[in-house]
């Protein structure tokens, strides 16, 4: 009587049988399929897995509440457009955003303006071009310059286009000192940001009245010395050398190209 020979170690017939572990076997409760892997078929390269799941974060964003951008811009009115009210700025500026999706605070002092602008991703650099062909084809402004740009802020510190004039006479404010600048940008920026936060909380005749007194009502308001010395300071970009960074093709110089006599082409 013979006795059926023991099966090699780690191996024999019925290792063609035994079953995949769950993480190999097409499971994808971990976030990863493995389909391929358990088909013996090709698998995904990381590229390929990143731009999928970039699509369904842009299908989400669609779908749900999309990101938006936030930009703050700084200027001062020409001494012959002084005497316009904040509804003629808004309607100056509306005109180069009417047809996209805003929200935002603009600030009408005399002499100067803050505008803080909140757009839908993508269409943050056309809506700046048509401000900049407004500002150039217009003799309302001396300048406008950017204080802050943010990209893909999830959420609006403004519901709406806030509209409002401040009745304060500036007293000819200097430049900032590049050692508190930074500081006192950012410290504008944030201001409106809690301005937006104050404003939520109100609604119907509350909020009208807020913005009819908005300096009353929110006591931390930029003032006009720090809107007007933020524009002539030269270090924040203009709008024009904004787009010019950020709006144009990059020129890529190479080493090679800054020597001479300059080095003989390649042949190939």
């Amino acid at each position: 009587m013979t006795e059926d020979a023991a099966p090699p170690p780690g191996g024999g017939a019925d290792m063609a049988t035994h079953s995949l572990p769950q993480e190999v076997n097409g499971d994808t409760s971990n976030g990863i399929d493995t389909s391929a892997l358990a088909s013996g078929g090709p698998m995904r390269s990381l590229l390929d897995v990143m731009l999928e799941r970039q699509n369904e974060l842009a299908s989400k964003r669609k779908t749900k509440e999309a990101m938006v951008n936030r930009i703050t811009l700084v200027g001062t009115v020409a001494s012959s457009a002084k005497a316009h009210s904040a509804e003629d700025a808004k309607v100056f500026f509306l005109d180069c955003v009417q047809d996209v999706s805003h929200t935002g605070c603009l600030v009408v002092y005399p002499g100067a303006v803050l505008l803080v602008l909140e757009l839908e991703a993508g269409v943050q650099l056309d809506c700046l071009r048509k401000i900049a062909n407004a500002v150039r084809a217009s003799e309302t402004f001396e300048t406008v310059r950017i204080v802050s740009s943010t990209e893909d802020v999830p959420f609006n510190a403004f519901s709406s286009l806030v509209t409002a004039f401040v009745a304060q006479e500036n007293a000819k404010p200097e430049p900032i000192d590049e050692e508190v600048m930074v500081k006192s940008l950012s410290n504008i920026n944030l201001k409106m940001l809690e301005l937006g936060a104050h404003l939520s909380t109100l609604s119907g005749d509350e909020l009208a009245k807020a913005v009819d007194s908005l300096n009353t009502a929110f006591p931390d308001l930029p003032t006009v010395d720090a809107v007007v010395s933020a524009a002539v300071t030269t270090a924040p970009p203009t709008l024009n050398e904004f787009l010019e960074i950020y709006d144009t093709p990059t020129d890529i110089e190479l080493e090679s190209e800054q020597v001479w006599p300059a080095p003989p082409m390649l042949a190939l």
